[in-house]
């Protein structure tokens, strides 16, 4: 038998089966009713009963799950689901190894990511979303990564493992998810069509009536006004062109020149005006320099 694979004995397998069917709604039992009061291995109380549906045990095993792994034990119940489908079908696992290890690091990596920012403190604060392990994962990456990076290694190990427990497929992925998606992306293309159809009747009515309202308040304003007179275009009338009058002549007088004897010349000579200028400097200058 390999390990966590089926046996060659098929009702062995279905009996199998059952057994992981079972526990794993006993576990989901015991996580949904989780309550902190409750006896556990980190509290003492002096109830006899528990909350918890499944009693003491479900109380102590919810403890622990939430205490280690945090929210991230709810996926525990879901792959004892996918063991026991395998198991009453009697369908081998095809390297375990690799599938236990996958989901190991499924646990991991969910609870690292809710211990990034342990902001939420579920049933009132009982434990961390992440639990212990997510916690200390978490403050050992952050210390060397960075919250970006730490988000990062925590998604590709996310990723990784689903591809490492199971058959998934980013290509089989978006075709299934196309194939789901395909009824509600037609229902908004028609939605979207109809309403970009009313859209534009809409504005086409609403065109039309600006219109018409327009032509009857130009109506109303042409029939409350009084019409306005038309004044006839003046006609010009060009007076005809005279014909211009003949150049006339004047004829310019000629008389002859009568002849002026010249007058008679005197006999004394002229006196000539320098040289009496000069004498008469010559005197006043004379004189200055006799003064006492």
């Amino acid at each position: 038998m390999k390990i966590l694979g089926p046996t060659r004995f098929h009702r062995l397998n279905e009996a199998g089966g059952l057994v992981y069917l079972f526990t794993g709604f006993f576990l989901i039992l015991c996580l949904i009713s989780y309550h902190p009061e409750d006896p556990s291995w980190n509290s003492v109380t002096g109830a006899t009963h528990a909350h918890n549906l499944t009693g003491l045990a479900g109380s102590y095993i919810a403890d622990l799950c939430f205490q280690l792994l945090g929210l991230s034990a709810f996926s525990l119940p879901l792959l004892l689901w996918l063991l026991a489908w395998k198991w009453i079908r009697s369908r081998a696992i095809q390297a375990a190894g690799v599938k236990v290890f996958g989901a190991v690091v499924l646990f991991l990596s969910i609870s690292t990511a809710l211990s990034i920012r342990p902001l939420w403190r579920p049933w009132n604060g009982a434990f961390s979303a992440g639990g212990v392990i997510g916690i200390l994962i978490a403050d050992s990456l952050l210390s060397k990564l960075n919250v970006l990076g730490t988000v990062l290694f925590s998604g590709i190990c996310l990723i990784l493992s689903l591809y490492l427990i199971s058959r998934f497929s980013m290509a089989a992925f978006m075709a299934i998810a196309a194939r789901w998606l395909a009824g509600p992306l037609s229902f908004v293309a028609r939605f979207y069509d109809w309403l970009c159809a009313r859209f534009a009747s809409w504005r086409e009515r609403r065109h039309e009536e600006r219109t018409t309202l327009a032509q009857e308040r130009a109506e109303q304003r042409a029939a409350q006004e009084p019409p306005i007179p038309v004044m006839p275009e003046p006609v010009y009338s060009h007076p005809a062109e005279e014909p211009e009058p003949p150049p006339v002549h004047y004829d310019i007088p000629i008389h002859e020149l009568e002849y002026q004897p010249p007058p008679p010349a005197s006999s004394r000579p002229p006196r000539p005006v320098a040289a009496a200028l000069f004498r008469g400097s010559g005197r006043r200058i004379a004189a200055r320099s006799t003064a006492p």
